[in-house]
């Protein structure tokens, strides 16, 4: 029987496959060096094979690996698909850089999420075939040059890297679908240009870009975020009517939006952040009826907004830190709704009943409005999570029954409501201020700087602030709490200017100022600057025996 010794049995995929791995370190392929099968049996973790026995791709996404690559070993394999993403790879240094080119079957590579590597990527050399291309989160500092990809890409994610230069839309692949260029350093005038006409995915948001008018015209486009860059001069009524999905968060947009001009099917709208003005009225009934989505907050709007005419599929609406105003009605809210934030407006309403809210809702939040009387919780869906009212000037509340007996499943904020007592049984999980009566000692104080206050004609910014609720409880403007020697915050400082006092100085009735009103308060500073019309004597024995320090400019 003939023996032949030296004789080597060799496997093309499996050789390549393995000194390919021998590169890496902490990848769980040990597969590749114990199984005696070949590649393509489907027990070799990460590679995929086509009919034909070729290994067409290879997926090591997520698996810890790492080390030095040369992907010139993958060069025979006739590779489409590459998924290198969140490992931590990393280049060796010298002037070698990763030759994609030689992958020339390759239709679509994800390096997301890897390791910073300077020089790594040659940015002009592409395969001819490539599609798909994601470089997101790799830190790279480079320019990028869209004129050189193939015109074969349709998808592109380059977000969180640090590219930098300007943007032309017409230098992108007539076949461009999917593009994503977020959180890097893009800047300049983005010039109008006719995009992809199958282009739809659009994110250019965290850049530093200027957009003008009529400069995304794209009949496919549904989804455009340019957030947080300068759009000061992008009309919104310029949108493709094809867009279901727009944000423009933070971009410096100041201009008058007419709601009737969106796009019909639009579903989510994200405007926050912004100086956006309205009408008198912000007529809900022009608002995209297919609408789920709507962020309005942290703009210039002041005026009538109607909750009773929001779209009925809306789902999460945001409507804080504006000036809307008119009488609070939460009766006729979408059925679906699950978020609603009114905070920080100007709403106004006396005895608030929460009868009726969507039983889909999951949190609400009316803090710092104008809203009085009784708030009415006894009836509040079994949905809701989050409700807060806090800084109001409620002096009553109806609590549910629910609340009792089981754990803080409702986070509830009432606290800087000036509440009357007695209070009703309040777990002891839900925010809010001891309560005040009448003859409290915070009511007294309160109309005692009321009774100062109404000699003085011409502060009327003050004054109405100190309408409402008790000081110290509420946010009185010109004065300063600090704690008592019981603990509780007491007025210690009052201070009255022009720039208090809406650009005016503060002038009194013939009678002068009422200092006598002021005798019994704990104050330590009192401060009256620029004061109009201060004719005769100035009555030091009726100031409080607490002041320590005097100043009349």
């Amino acid at each position: 029987e003939a023996q032949i010794f030296g004789c080597t049995r060799t496997d093309p995929l499996r050789d390549t496959l393995q000194q390919f791995a021998q590169s890496l370190q902490g990848c769980p392929v040990d597969t590749w060096f114990l199984s005696v099968a070949p590649p393509c049996n489907g027990t070799w973790a990460g590679v995929s094979c086509d009919g034909d026995g070729r290994v067409v791709g290879l997926n090591l996404s997520g698996m810890g690996c790492s080390g030095s690559l040369d992907l010139s070993m993958l060069s025979l394999l006739p590779l489409a698909v590459l998924d290198l993403s969140g490992n931590r790879f990393y280049h060796s240094g010298g002037s070698s850089q990763l030759q994609m080119q030689l992958l020339c079957s390759l239709r679509s590579f994800s390096f997301r999420g890897n390791m910073w590597m300077p020089e790594l990527f040659n940015l002009t050399m592409w395969p001819s075939t490539l599609e798909s291309l994601d470089l997101t989160g790799c830190n790279i500092y480079a320019g990028f040059d869209f004129r050189l990809l193939p015109a074969s890409v349709h998808t592109l994610r380059l977000g969180s890297n640090f590219f930098t230069g300007t943007l032309d839309l017409a230098d992108f692949p007539a076949k461009l679908q999917w593009l994503d260029l977020s959180s890097n350093q893009f800047s300049g005038l983005v010039p109008p240009a006719s995009l992809p006409s199958s282009l739809a995915y659009v994110d250019l948001s965290r850049n530093l870009l200027v957009f003008a008018e009529g400069s995304f015209v794209t009949p496919a486009l549904v989804y455009l975020d340019l957030s947080w860059n300068v759009a000061a001069y992008f009309n919104l009524s310029g949108l493709p009517r094809s867009v279901k999905i727009f944000r423009i968060a933070s971009s410096q947009a100041f201009h008058l939006v007419d709601l009737a001009a969106l796009p019909s099917g639009l579903t989510d709208l994200d405007l926050s952040g912004n100086l956006l003005i309205g009408d008198p009225i912000f007529d809900t009934t022009k608002l995209p009826r297919n609408l789920r989505r709507l962020v309005v907050s942290q703009n210039s709007y002041s005026c009538i907004l109607d909750l009773a005419s929001l779209p009925p599929d809306l789902a999460y609406a945001d409507f804080g830190g504006n000036a809307f105003f008119g009488m609070l009605n939460l009766s006729a809210l979408p059925r679906g709704l699950a978020e609603l934030n009114l905070g920080s407006n100007w709403f106004g309403k006396t005895d608030l009943d929460l009868t009726g809210l969507p039983i889909s809702l999951v949190s609400l939040t009316g803090r710092k409005n104008f809203l009085f009387g009784t708030l009415d919780l006894s009836d509040i869906p079994a949905s809701l999570l989050t409700v807060d009212f806090s800084f109001c000037y409620f002096t009553r509340v109806v609590l549910s029954k629910s609340l009792f007996g089981g754990p803080a499943r409702l986070l509830l904020d009432l606290r800087g409501n000036p509440f009357h007592c007695p209070l009703p049984p309040i777990p002891s999980w839900v925010k809010v201020d001891p309560c005040a009566g009448p003859t409290d000692p915070l009511a007294v104080m309160g109309q005692a700087l009321r009774n100062f206050m109404a000699a003085v004609t011409s502060c009327a910014a003050v004054a109405a602030s100190w309408q409402l609720g008790y000081p110290c409880l509420q946010p009185w403007v010109g004065l300063t709490c600090s704690p008592g020697p019981d603990g509780v915050a007491v007025p210690t400082e009052l201070l009255l200017s022009p720039s208090l006092c809406g650009g005016h100085s503060a002038e009194t009735s013939e009678a002068g100022f009422n200092f006598s009103a002021l005798a019994d308060l704990p104050l330590a500073r009192l401060t009256l600057l620029h004061l109009s019309f201060f004719v005769g004597a100035l009555p030091l024995g009726e100031l409080p025996v607490t002041l320590q320090e005097l100043t009349v400019r």
